[in-house]
């Protein structure tokens, strides 16, 4: 594997990261403003499902010895356009309210931004599904899209 493909595999991991512990942090405020998390049982299956597909495709890029090319570099185009997502959503549109598990804040308000009314999950679709692909084709993990 190329130091191109192993650097943007370690840089978009760690970047998870980061959101992960922005995530933490929001969900302690959460709950210490009498919030509650449901339904934990479906976001610890989805969390394992989310590590298992981000250690498979590494793998499966070290084994293969991946090289950068052009379906590395689309599948590097849909991270960046995830995680830009992920960005404006967690910093502009949700705030101190996104995390990672289902989480109601005690005094929840409707947000009225039009990404909400027409597009259901918005996190789901343009971030998780993107970065998912786009992890698989920058890994050449086409296995793992079936999955």
């Amino acid at each position: 594997m190329d130091f191109t493909v192993l650097n943007l595999l370690l840089a978009i991991f760690a970047l998870r990261l980061c959101f992960l512990r922005i995530s933490k942090r929001n969900e302690k405020a959460i709950l210490l403003g009498g919030g509650a998390e449901y339904d934990a049982k479906n976001t610890r299956f989805l969390t394992i499902i989310h590590v298992i597909f981000y250690f498979s495709c590494f793998a499966e890029a070290i084994l293969k010895g991946v090289k950068f090319d052009f379906i590395s570099s689309v599948g590097t185009f849909l991270v960046i356009f995830a995680f830009a997502m992920l960005y404006f959503i967690v910093n502009h549109l949700l705030k101190g309210i996104w995390t990672v598990k289902l989480m109601i804040a005690k005094n929840h308000k409707y947000n009225p931004y039009w990404l909400f009314r027409y597009i259901k999950h918005p996190n789901y679709y343009l971030n998780i599904f993107p970065e998912l692909i786009g992890l698989a084709l920058l890994s050449h993990a086409y296995g793992r899209l079936w999955y």
